[in-house]
């Protein structure tokens, strides 16, 4: 046994050595939290649990708009439902906003989470657009609700949104700055075609059934000031074409029926510019973009590289929101101010359709911005 003075070396050895480990403990780096799983539950975690989102498409700031320009934009807002006008703060799993739909395909949406709905806001008031076209509104009643709540002071005063026929409830949509006319759409139109048998690998539910359009476009006309005083009309055709895979020749037969009444208007309105503009669920080089061209509109995007992330549009990695132009809109464009402004998305490799959505998010799409010049 050692006695009471040869004991004081051993205990400062001990206490030197405890505090060694202490400080070697403290000075390791914090461990970065996981990512998110691919199979993460459908229940949205609250805030707290969530990553912050990053910005990898489209660029980080906007441009700025040309003196005397008109900047033109489209951005699909994804679910944008309100609970009777209001987007309440969410942290958990989200309630149900309303039943859409008609009959036995009623279905309950889920409300936009108040966070998500403040940062559409932002990014809206950063593009500072004068018309911006919309998709995956849930009625014009949430989008004016939207509008008062949140983007106060930015002039949007006119407002369209009509009922597209489609069996979630969204609606095409436009927020202008300027007087809107001529609005119309045409909810279940006949396309040509009948849907095939098979949905990719499983059986085709309308099989045998005529086309139609599974979301109405929305036509509107603004009136956009003129430098004499007077008004130049521009219309637009607000659409978003059937998404998921299989779903292409259903897209095709849409932008065969779009093609044609676009065409069609802009033939008995000569000199007119009219834009075809939204999203389209298809990329650049895909067969409904082919018919777009073939019947003379022009891809204002025409020329972006696809591999430069500074073009994408969706968090999946494509391009498949785009703004077409007839040849009196094409010769108003500032090609040098065209952008996508990217917003906060998940990390690269994360499964983009299952994982919650993380801190910061607005929606699954960026805005796609132009900007007009018209000659006097």
């Amino acid at each position: 046994m050692l006695k009471p003075a040869a004991m004081v070396p051993a205990v400062l050895t001990f206490l030197l050595a405890g505090s060694s480990l202490l400080l070697a403990v403290t000075a390791q780096p914090a461990v970065a939290p996981p990512r998110p799983s691919a199979t993460a539950p459908s229940a949205a975690p609250s805030a707290i649990d969530r990553p912050a989102g990053i910005r990898r498409f489209g660029l980080e700031e906007p441009i700025a708009k040309p003196a005397g320009a008109i900047r033109l934009a489209t951005y699909n807002i994804e679910n944008f439902f309100s609970k009777a006008g209001e987007f309440p703060e969410v942290t958990g799993a989200q309630p149900p906003a309303h039943l859409s739909g008609d009959g036995q395909d009623r279905v309950a949406q889920p409300i936009k989470p108040r966070a998500e709905a403040q940062n559409v806001a932002d990014t809206i008031r950063r593009v500072d657009a004068d018309v911006i076209a919309l998709q995956e509104v849930g009625s014009k009643e949430d989008l004016l609700a939207f509008r008062d709540q949140f983007l106060k002071g930015l002039g949007y005063d006119h407002v369209s949104s009509i009922d597209a026929g489609d069996g979630r409830g969204i609606e095409q949509s436009v927020l202008s700055r300027f007087p809107i006319s001529n609005e119309s759409n045409w909810p279940k139109k006949s396309l040509e075609g009948q849907h095939p048998d098979r949905w990719g690998r499983d059986a085709n539910e309308n099989a045998g059934k005529p086309i139609a359009f599974a979301r109405s476009p929305l036509r509107v006309t603004i009136d956009l000031p003129a430098a004499d005083g007077k008004t130049t009309p521009l219309t637009l055709f607000v659409i978003h074409h059937k998404s998921g895979g299989p779903g292409g020749y259903w897209r095709e037969a849409e932008a065969q029926g779009v093609a044609e009444l676009a065409t069609e208007f802009s033939k008995d309105h000569p000199g007119q510019p009219v834009a075809i503009l939204g999203d389209f669920n298809c990329r650049p080089g895909d067969r409904p973009m082919s018919i777009y061209q073939q019947a003379g509109w022009s891809d204002t995007f025409e020329d972006r590289n696809e591999q430069d992330p500074r073009w994408i549009t969706h968090t999946s990695g494509r391009s498949i929101d785009c703004i077409l132009a007839n040849d009196a809109l094409k010769d108003a464009v500032v090609k040098d101010t065209r952008f996508i402004l990217g917003t906060p998305t998940r990390a690269e490799g994360v499964d983009w359709r299952n994982t919650p959505n993380p801190t910061g998010w607005a929606s699954d799409h960026y805005p796609v911005v132009i900007d007009l010049k018209f000659a006097n």
